[in-house]
C-alpha cells in the first residue's frame, strides 16, 4: 500500500509540476505576444512620427521677404508746369494683399486757398495721358501750401507700373475749361 501511495504521491507531484511549467509556459508566451504587441504598436507610433515629421518637413518656412513684398512703394517729384511756380512731392504705397493704394501729395507755391483736382494718369514717355484714377483734390492754406491723402481700394491693382504713371495736379477749381491746365507734375518711380 505504502508504494501505491507512493505512486500516487509521485504521480501528483508529477502534475503539480506539469501545472506549474504549463502556466509558467502560458505566461511567458502571453508576456512575449504583448512585447510583440508593443512592438508592433512601437513600430507604428515611429512610422506615424516619422510621416508627421515629412509632413511637417514638407512645409515651406515662412518667407519673410514675400510678407514685405505685399507692399510696394513708389513717389514723384512735382515739377512747375509751364510758367507756373507749384512744386512737391507724392508717395505712393501699394498693399497687393488687400489691394489698396494710398497716395499722399504734398505741394507748395498755390494760391491761397485755392482749390485744385489731382489725379495718376498714364505716362507716356515723359507726356502725360488719359487718367488712371482720380484723387482727392488739394486745399491750399493762406500760405498757398495744400497736402491730400487718397486711399484708393478694390481696384485690383496688382502693381505699380514703372515709368508708366504720373502725378497731375491740375489749375483747378474744377475739370472744365482752363481748370483741366496742369499746374505741377511728376512721373511716378518705383521705390522710396
Amino acid at each position: 500500500m505504502n508504494t501505491k501511495i507512493a505512486k500516487i504521491a509521485v504521480a501528483a507531484s508529477l502534475l503539480v509540476s506539469l501545472a506549474s511549467v504549463s502556466s509558467a509556459f502560458a505566461a511567458t508566451t502571453h508576456h512575449v505576444a504583448s512585447a510583440k504587441h508593443v512592438t508592433k504598436v512601437s513600430a507604428k507610433s515611429k512610422e506615424s512620427a516619422k510621416s508627421k515629421t515629412s509632413t511637417t518637413s514638407k512645409k515651406k518656412p515662412i518667407d519673410k521677404t514675400k510678407a514685405t513684398a505685399a507692399v510696394q512703394y513708389a513717389h514723384a517729384t512735382l515739377a512747375p508746369f509751364k510758367a507756373s511756380k507749384v512744386h512737391g512731392t507724392a508717395t505712393l504705397d501699394l498693399n497687393t494683399k488687400t489691394d489698396t493704394l494710398t497716395v499722399m501729395v504734398m505741394v507748395s507755391g498755390l494760391k491761397p486757398h485755392s482749390v485744385h483736382p489731382e489725379h495718376i494718369h498714364f505716362d507716356k514717355a515723359g507726356k502725360m495721358g488719359g487718367m488712371a484714377f482720380a484723387l482727392a483734390n488739394l486745399v491750399a492754406d493762406a500760405k498757398g501750401n495744400a497736402m491730400a491723402t487718397t486711399v484708393i481700394k478694390g481696384k485690383n491693382i496688382m502693381k505699380i507700373p514703372a515709368h508708366a504713371w504720373g502725378i497731375v495736379v491740375h489749375t483747378g477749381p474744377a475739370m472744365a475749361g482752363k481748370g483741366k491746365i496742369p499746374v505741377a507734375q511728376g512721373e511716378v518711380v518705383l521705390g522710396k
